[in-house]
């Protein structure tokens, strides 16, 4: 006990040993960041007909599946309000901590992605396949 009342009364002297590198002013871009832009904008051009929702999913399903507690898991969903909230999962990314790399899921295809360039440049691919288009305009169809 008296070996404790000494730390805790030396303690305001230690200087502060964390890395000047952690702030919150700079600000990695996420991810989960790039997904909700991305969802943001199919609202905009479809006019809320169909949109899409990021989550995470939850860590039974991740289990289920294999993936530890340390990973990250999340689905992006394309919804269609007017079919009471129709849910179609159009991919799914894996990240630990750090944000990359990343596994991503798209169909049956696997792509392994280091950086955010690699991210942007397989969801450009993904956003404009002929097989996503083909959901979205038949969410929009059948929503109308």
């Amino acid at each position: 006990m008296e070996l404790n009342m000494t730390l805790n009364q030396n303690i305001d002297y230690i200087e502060n040993l964390w890395s000047d590198a952690i702030s919150l002013e700079e600000k990695v871009v996420t991810p989960v960041t790039i997904l909700k832009q991305q969802a943001s904008y199919l609202a905009k051009i479809t006019q809320n007909v169909v949109h899409a929702d990021v989550n995470l999913i939850e860590d039974f399903y991740r289990l289920s599946y294999g993936f530890g507690p340390s990973k990250f898991v999340y689905g992006f969903i394309l919804v269609a309000p007017t079919l009471n909230n129709y849910q179609y999962k159009l991919f799914t990314i894996i990240h630990d901590i750090v944000p990359y790399p990343i596994e991503l899921f798209f169909f049956d295809e696997k792509y392994t992605l280091q950086d955010e360039d690699d991210f942007i440049e397989i969801l450009r691919y993904i956003l404009s396949d002929e097989r996503t288009i083909k959901v979205v305009r038949s969410l929009i169809s059948q929503s109308v």
